[in-house]
């Protein structure tokens, strides 16, 4: 009768073992040093086998019924080195021989396939990229139903900025501007490149923004707004850098002070 085999752990260590395992594990780790070095070079004289067996192979290889090429070590007992020999190799034979199913296989076969006949589709379940409610969906879109209005394409244009950068010299670097310019990637017409340029970033990401259904108007005021080389606002992505509370308080600080 086979032993049982049940889940257990080791008495010194606490090691999760097996119960068919757990002494084995005990001599090598915990046991004398005598029954330590027995596993030792039990396992040095297996991995001896290992190579020499690997060794006689590579002198003496098996191969591949189809094509004659050498079996790999891994596949030493198989007949085939692959399913495209093993599918040539029957389909030449079947040839050969005239061998063709039955009628009565054929419309075994047909029967079955019938039975998954239909507009049968795989089906999705993810969690919304906004709200991060489980949904079903057979394509591959990222938002529920019930948050496609709050899409990039849909409602972009309520989060942009919309104000001009050179009417609020005492919240923007406008030196710096001078001395970098705004990034430019040249594009069809032939403009001139500045990869080094700066680029406008919302400090409170649209992403953030679509997410949580913040304010436009805070969104897109110029305390929103940051000067940064493109590279680092590439780099940036979707994160926000600062709390959406916080841009509430510094906006609302600025506006009470009639400067906006």
């Amino acid at each position: 009768m086979k032993q049982p085999s049940y889940p257990c752990s080791c008495i010194i260590c606490k090691k999760p073992s097996n119960s068919l395992g757990i002494a084995t594990h005990f001599m090598r780790a915990h046991g004398t040093d005598e029954q330590k070095d027995l596993f030792k070079n039990s396992t040095v004289a297996w991995k001896a086998i290992v190579k020499n067996t690997h060794e006689s192979y590579e002198i003496s290889p098996n191969f591949c019924k189809e094509c004659n090429s050498p079996l790999s070590f891994q596949k030493k007992f198989n007949a085939f080195c692959s399913h495209k020999c093993s599918a040539n190799h029957s389909n030449r034979q079947r040839k050969e021989t005239g061998w063709s199913l039955s009628t009565d296989s054929r419309e075994k076969i047909s029967n079955k396939l019938s039975m998954f006949s239909g507009p049968y589709t795989k089906v999705h379940f993810k969690p919304c990229k906004f709200c991060n409610q489980n949904f079903l969906t057979t394509t591959r879109v990222q938002v529920c139903k019930n948050c496609q209005y709050l899409k990039w394409k849909n409602n972009k244009n309520q989060y942009s900025f919309k104000f001009n950068i050179f009417d609020y010299p005492d919240l923007f670097d406008l030196d710096q501007l001078k001395l970098l310019g705004w990034v430019s990637f040249g594009g069809k017409r032939g403009g001139k490149k500045n990869f080094q340029g700066l680029s406008r970033d919302h400090r409170v990401s649209v992403h953030d923004a679509k997410k949580f259904k913040y304010d436009p108007y805070y969104i897109s005021h110029p305390l929103n707004c940051e000067l940064m080389p493109h590279s680092a606002n590439n780099k940036k992505k979707t994160r926000s850098s600062i709390e959406y509370l916080e841009l509430v308080r510094l906006v609302d600080e600025y506006d009470n002070r009639g400067s906006y």
